[in-house]
């Protein structure tokens, strides 16, 4: 049995990923990390009996087509699926009715959810079938419960964590704020929602700024660790407070062993106050910045932090720590269980266990896929002369030589790239808290004609 999973930020991604992996060949299944760019040149060789995709919308509707003519069965751990808006595209009865309305839902043969809101909003209005559905967590918050907390491991402590979130307007990999506003057109959103909130973005993003230079300035006594959004361009960040003495501007790794060492995280409308809930960090709101339509677009992160409603409330916070988490700490079993368990289900260090066992019950009694070159060459998707030359050189190259060449003009493309260093010591680290017997290999996939190396990572017993 063969299952293979898209890794789309590895940044955010691939630790989660990983652990679906080991727990799949742990139950004796072939896994394999797939980065997202070359999925459709990669599967169609490597003819798996089941991919994870990290989302379904209309954007990857040709990709979910073609691995469902190739005979793969199609399931969806969506990579963003708990901090969502109330009223917006991505509210939960309102992504169901797309769901519906955009005739995805035939594409699809399981979808996990990352808790139960979501899960009850596509039972009713999804149009998919109750036995598609299963509610299971989303991996890689497993790492915010034992044993897998264990390797949480971060070379400081104590810090202050400010974890930013202007992507939409700060951009690492599109080309302007004009193709982000496109982007968001294109999934969805309708035109003035956008301009709106662009508009507020680009009004609170100075005022950000200049309240992180004084507040840095005011109490430089304690040490602050800017860390960038995976998607945001941390230029800006490292010219206006890389030179501070008692700042560090450091966005590498996962961003939950940053968490779980700070007294606190500082935050606007940032997903990760949920996580620092889960590694019981206590987590500030700069609400005195925020605006409505800013709030509404994901409120979960505002409802989960203590509000600062003023600077002066923002610098008496951060300057006793010790205070707010004893604070935190009292409200902590409260939030949890209004916020957390709806949105995110059990943090209990098993939810990668329960996407495997629901990803091989889904194989079970399915016919054998079949391998496509044809589809290989047009990246699984319509023709297009600029997809034929990538599909040309992932198989006359091997994808993974294509996509480093790929990678060296497009950063994009080699941030999103899988470090088969980085898989072979991450699996080495689970089995030493997980146990696993027989060992278990971790190589590059290898194309089934010409044997040179894929982008892809293998994951199976040895």
């Amino acid at each position: 049995m063969r299952v293979a999973i898209i890794v789309d930020s590895p940044k955010r991604d691939f630790d989660g990923a990983l652990l679906t992996a080991y727990q799949l060949a742990r139950r004796g299944a072939e896994a394999f990390l797939v980065p997202m760019y070359q999925q459709g040149y990669d599967l169609p060789w490597l003819c798996p009996d089941g991919v994870i995709v990290n989302y379904a919308r209309e954007n990857n509707r040709e990709l979910l087509a073609a691995y469902r003519s190739l005979g793969i069965c199609v399931m969806v751990m969506d990579t963003e699926g708990g901090v969502l808006s109330d009223a917006g595209l991505d509210a939960p009865l309102n992504w169901a009715r797309t769901m519906r309305g955009g005739g995805l839902g035939p594409y699809v043969d399981r979808y996990f959810f990352w808790g139960s809101r979501l899960y009850e909003a596509f039972r009713v209005e999804s149009g998919m079938p109750a036995e598609a559905l299963h509610v299971t967590g989303c991996p890689r918050f497993d790492f915010c419960a034992p044993p897998w907390r264990r390797l949480l491991e971060f070379p400081a402590r104590d810090y202050v964590l400010v974890n930013t979130n202007f992507s939409a307007i700060n951009p690492a990999f599109t080309r302007s704020t004009q193709t982000e506003r496109a982007i968001f057109r294109q999934i969805g959103w309708a035109e003035p929602y956008v301009e709106r909130l662009f508009a507020d973005l680009e009004g609170v993003f100075p005022r950000y700024l200049e309240t992180l230079e004084r507040l840095t300035a005011r109490l430089p006594a304690i040490r602050f660790r800017i860390r960038p959004h995976p998607f945001e361009d941390a230029a800006i960040y490292e010219r206006r407070f890389g030179q501070l003495p008692n700042v560090a501007v450091d966005g590498s790794g996962s961003v939950l062993p940053a968490i779980a060492n700070a007294a606190c995280v500082l935050h606007l409308n940032c997903g990760t106050a949920v996580e620092s809930l889960m590694l019981g960090t206590p987590a500030v709101s700069m609400e005195f910045l925020n605006t409505d339509t800013m709030r509404s677009h994901a409120p979960l992160p505002s409802r989960v932090s203590t509000a600062a409603g003023s600077f002066r409330d923002l610098e008496d916070l951060v300057s006793s720590a010790g205070a707010l988490r004893e604070r935190h700490a009292g409200r902590h079993a409260e939030l949890c269980e209004q916020f957390l368990h709806p949105w995110f289900h059990r943090i209990d260090g098993r939810a990668a266990e329960r996407v495997a066992e629901q990803a091989i019950c889904a194989l079970a009694g399915r016919g054998q896929p079949r391998r496509s070159a044809r589809a290989s060459l047009f990246g699984s998707r319509s023709a297009s002369t600029a997809r034929l030359l990538s599909g040309v050189a992932c198989n006359a190259l091997g994808s993974d030589r294509a996509s480093r060449l790929a990678g060296l003009g497009i950063p994009q493309r080699r941030a999103k790239a899988l470090a088969l260093e980085a898989a072979q010591s991450g699996i080495a680290r689970l089995r030493a808290l997980g146990g696993t017997s027989p060992g278990l290999s971790v190589a590059r996939a290898r194309h089934p004609v010409s044997r040179l190396a894929m982008a892809s990572i293998r994951v199976a017993a040895e």
